[in-house]
């Protein structure tokens, strides 16, 4: 039973005009950065200020917008102020930076990017390879080198009164488009449509119970689909409110639960694993938690969880931004570490041959294949890319690449990635972007990446760069180190550096990565240290053995992820969460 009946009216736009009519001055959402609040009418009458002066930027129907900012109220507001106008939000990861950014901003052909102004250097280091941007709107000071490249204005001006045109979207319609890399090739930009994100507000609603009064509270980035839907959608969808921080410290989190008086929130799996090692105290059962959901949900640590900080219920599902919350499982069934059950009223799911599209046998390991049972609730594909969307989508099922097994009662099991996506930090990272970064270096000749056990449960890897130097050239860690750190985000630079004097191939010349993988971390292996959200923060630890490798006992922060992939991901690639 869904809170909306009528899929006709599954659009963010006019949830938020019946909900203001409903509820009026009652908060929707707080935010951490600024201290700042927005109530229910408060959105719907800035929302429209939003759409009419994005018209008058020239932003119509169907037209991308590059949103790059924090967990902040300006977010929200271009977010639903492109949704009135029927435009699509294109979020981009606040450490994108060089590729990750050109290729964001290219693919989707946004010309107006809303940033914060202190994100603008790594846009301006890429002006000349952005084939469309031309227009900036900006959240704080900007600096002159932004100014030159770009028509740049005050987000200020986005909020001069003004009334949206009339345009009515609809649920079929493409409200945003999510970059994500999946689990083979280069970041995909997946498509998101009305229905998509609001069929995903309702199955996640279903699952946590919320209700007038309640408050959920979240660390996860807005320009991941997590926070946008399962945060604030879903507080919209009861009158509800959401309370967003800018990012998780397991320090602070407690406090910041009870500040907020929460009463629900959403984390990783690696974020109990955190939460977990921070001393004991006696008032901890006092979260006053009723529910949370975790992603993915380690049977031990989520016991351990549950009764240390009183939470009422645990739950978890499996998904991707691609096509929702496919699976969920709540605390009633009373078996944690699954990705629970099938939501078989929306979605037809397979579990098959990954190379024949042949079911297997019940019980077998299989790609997890999944199609809806009403239109418009999986993704219509990735933008600027035919090819891998008739792949994805290939007889008539999309792919997630991941593999499950089924038990006899329907439950889905997370069992490993088809193919080499790397998981870090509650960010799902394409091999390849890292690798094309580390052969751009003028002294490496062939470079993979691959991932490896993080020390921490919960489905979390640690990257292992294995380098070629060039003929004649010396390659340290340090090198790649320093290379990656100004061209790659915090969560991708590689842990783990190993220089070899070749890799290991095929007879057709690919590279046998489930080889480095199964080899591991040898006596070669260079461990620059784990500092959550990336390398930067650590020192360099020179050659060690495995046995030696540095736990992160001390680890504190993650700065970002998606909605959530079962026992593997957060849900929604953020991502899910991610």
């Amino acid at each position: 039973m869904t809170v909306v009946a009528d899929r006709s009216q599954w659009t963010v736009t006019r949830l938020l005009a019946e909900r203001s009519r409903e509820f009026g001055d009652r908060t929707l959402a707080t935010f951490g950065i600024g201290e700042a609040s927005l109530g229910y009418r408060e959105a719907e009458e800035l929302s429209g200020r939003v759409a009419a002066n994005l018209v008058a930027e020239g932003v119509g129907p169907g037209d991308s917008v590059l949103v790059m900012m924090r967990n902040r109220v300006e977010f929200v507001l271009t977010w639903l102020g492109l949704a009135r106008i029927g435009a699509v939000q294109v979020p981009v990861n606040v450490d994108y930076t060089g590729a990750f950014l050109e290729q964001v901003a290219n693919q989707s052909g946004a010309r107006l990017l809303v940033a914060e102004g202190d994100l603008l250097p790594a846009v301006v280091r890429s002006a000349g390879h952005l084939a469309h941007l031309r227009r900036v709107l900006a959240v704080g000071a900007v600096g002159a080198d932004a100014a030159e490249a770009f028509s740049v204005a005050d987000f200020a001006t986005l909020l001069r009164p003004g009334d949206p045109p009339p345009f009515e979207t609809s649920a079929r319609d493409v409200a945003g488009i999510y970059f994500t890399s999946g689990t083979t090739g280069r970041s995909k930009g997946a498509m998101v449509t009305n229905a998509q994100a609001h069929l995903l507000a309702e199955r996640h609603q279903e699952l946590m119970r919320m209700g007038e009064g309640d408050v959920f509270i979240t660390h996860l980035p807005l320009f991941h689909i997590n926070a946008q839907v399962l945060a604030i959608t879903n507080a919209m969808l009861v009158g509800a409110s959401a309370r967003l921080e800018p990012h998780f410290s397991a320090s602070n989190w407690l406090r910041q639960v009870r500040a907020a008086k929460a009463t629900h929130t959403g984390l990783l799996g690696v974020m109990l694993s955190f939460l977990l090692k921070q001393p004991v105290n006696a008032a901890d059962a006092g979260s006053g938690l009723q529910c949370v959901w975790t992603v993915p949900c380690p049977a031990p640590q989520a016991r351990q969880f549950k009764t240390r900080f009183g939470v009422g219920r645990l739950v978890s599902s499996y998904g991707c931004t691609e096509v929702g919350m496919v699976a969920s499982q709540d605390d009633d069934d009373g078996v944690l570490g699954s990705a629970g059950r099938v939501g078989s009223d929306w979605y037809e799911s397979a579990v098959v041959d990954p190379e024949t599209d042949e079911p297997v046998a019940p019980g077998d390991p299989g790609e997890m294949v999944v199609r809806g049972r009403v239109p418009w609730v999986v993704t219509p594909g990735y933008v600027g890319s035919p090819d891998e969307t008739l792949r994805v989508l290939r007889n008539q099922w999309f792919h997630t690449g991941d593999l499950v097994r089924q038990d006899e009662e329907g439950r889905i099991w997370f069992v490993d990635r088809v193919r080499d996506c790397i998981r870090r930090r509650g960010e799902n990272i394409a091999s390849v972007d890292v690798e094309s970064v580390l052969t751009g270096h003028p002294a490496i000749a062939d470079a993979a990446a691959v991932g490896v056990p993080s020390e921490e449960p919960g489905g979390e890897d640690e990257i292992l760069a294995c380098v070629v130097p060039a003929p004649g050239q010396e390659v340290t860690a340090e090198h790649v180190w320093a290379w990656c750190d100004d061209r790659l985000p915090r969560f991708a630079v590689p842990r783990y550096v190993e220089v070899a004097a070749e890799l290991p191939r095929t007879p057709t010349g690919k590279v046998t990565k489930y080889a480095l993988r199964d080899r591991g971390l040898t006596a070669g292996v260079a461990d620059r240290g784990a500092a959550i959200g990336g390398s930067k923060r650590a020192a360099p630890a020179g050659l060690g053995s495995s046995a030696g490798v540095a736990g992160v006992a001390g680890a504190d922060e993650v700065g970002e992820a998606p909605v959530g992939r079962g026992a593997r991901d957060g849900a929604m690639d953020a991502d899910v969460a991610g």
